[in-house]
């Protein structure tokens, strides 16, 4: 995979390698494990992932447009306000500055009203988070329940792999399973207000029967275990370690550069409003006296690009309450630690522990997409 520059977006074709929608490295896995191909290619499954993902990332942008652009309105608005006296003190004695100021403000009320309407409609309806994070919610329930009929039916996998008989009964367990979770799942709104409702993140299975562990193999009780789960590994611990790298990543599209940056311009926005003030405060103490109660242009000044900073750190502070970028970094943080630790622990178990390690992973996944969802479903950009 080419790795990408800091102006790059790492993750914008992300081949999700795990479900094997790369041909490329389906046919490497055909190739070096043609044992193993059958495991995990799971055509049917990448169909039903695929109607989802699509839609998720047009209403995910739809979304975030919207967003930003409630954001930028009431960060516009907010603006005019600001200069309002420092244009009206630039138009004195011109024969337009009554219309000027009607401009002005003016435009600062429609704009704060757009921008009012754009943010609240977000979250009242928000018509367009809420399908984006329903057929997210879909995607990785798909990836889920590909690695969980896996995890819970090791020896069945294993078995797969020099038996035509297994092989028939493992296609037949995926197309139920399939078929169970397609056509017979709740409705998506309860199994995500049911996600919401599940605090101790204690109901990540997809089928009834994955509560209590399946089977696991007894050592040694086949030839081909180390090449299965070594397979396993990758497909399902390295190629989340190396999506959580991606999204941590130093660049522009990271979430963790963006809250650093964000929040570096916001301290030093910080800082020129109180250098404002305090030139404002000097104009005002030891400037020339005012007459017949005029203020002095530069204390006009001073004051509008104070307003102006200040418009500005409120803007980014809403962008950064509706884009999530720290708490996005901080959970993938989380994540990536967590993923790394279970792995450590498959790589050192025998058969029985690297199942267990595996069941491990799906909950942590479950976890993981429970948080996402919750905390996009908060996000405000309301000025």
């Amino acid at each position: 995979m080419h790795e990408p520059g800091p102006l790059e977006n790492p993750l914008a074709n992300w081949p999700n390698d795990d479900l094997l929608f790369d041909p490329g490295q389906r046919t490497f896995i055909e190739s070096m494990h043609p044992k193993l191909i059958h495991i995990f290619d799971w055509p049917e499954l990448r169909h039903a992932f695929s109607a989802h993902n699509a839609r998720a990332s047009t209403f995910r942008r739809r979304s975030r447009t919207l967003g930003k652009v409630a954001v930028g309105l009431g960060w516009l608005s907010l603006l005019l306000v600001a200069l309002e006296p420092s244009i009206n003190l630039l138009m004195k004695d011109n024969a337009n500055e009554a219309l000027v100021a009607k401009i002005v403000g003016g435009g600062a009320l429609f704009l704060a009203f757009a921008s009012g309407v754009l943010g609240y409609s977000q979250i009242m309806s928000g018509r367009n988070k809420l399908r984006w994070l329903t057929h997210r919610f879909w995607t990785e329930r798909m990836r889920q329940l590909h690695f969980q009929l896996i995890a819970n039916n090791v020896p069945l996998a294993l078995q797969t792999m020099n038996d035509a008989d297994a092989r028939r009964a493992w296609s037949r367990i995926r197309e139920s399973e399939l078929h169970r979770v397609l056509h017979r799942m709740e409705p998506i709104a309860e199994a995500v207000q049911r996600m919401e409702e599940d605090l101790p993140c204690a109901d990540p299975w997809l089928s009834e029967e994955w509560v209590e562990s399946g089977p696991a193999p007894s050592a040694g009780a086949h030839a081909d275990a180390d090449e299965f789960f070594h397979v396993l590994r990758e497909q399902r611990f390295g190629i989340q370690r190396r999506y959580a790298k991606f999204k941590l990543r130093p660049g522009i599209y990271s979430p963790k550069s963006r809250a650093m940056i964000t929040g570096c311009i916001g301290d030093l926005f910080t800082l020129l409003v109180l250098f404002c003030a305090l030139i404002a405060g000097v104009i005002r103490a030891f400037g020339p006296e005012a007459t017949h109660g005029s203020v002095p242009p530069a204390f006009i000044y001073a004051v509008s690009f104070m307003g102006c900073l200040t418009a500005s750190i409120v803007a980014m502070r809403v962008l950064n309450e509706g884009l999530k970028f720290r708490d996005e970094s901080e959970r993938y943080e989380w994540y990536l630690a967590a993923v790394s630790a279970i792995e450590d622990r498959y790589l050192e178990a025998d058969p029985v522990g690297k199942v267990a390690a595996l069941r491990d992973m799906e909950c942590l996944s479950y976890q993981e997409m429970r948080q996402f969802i919750m905390s996009f479903k908060s996000a405000r950009f309301v000025m």
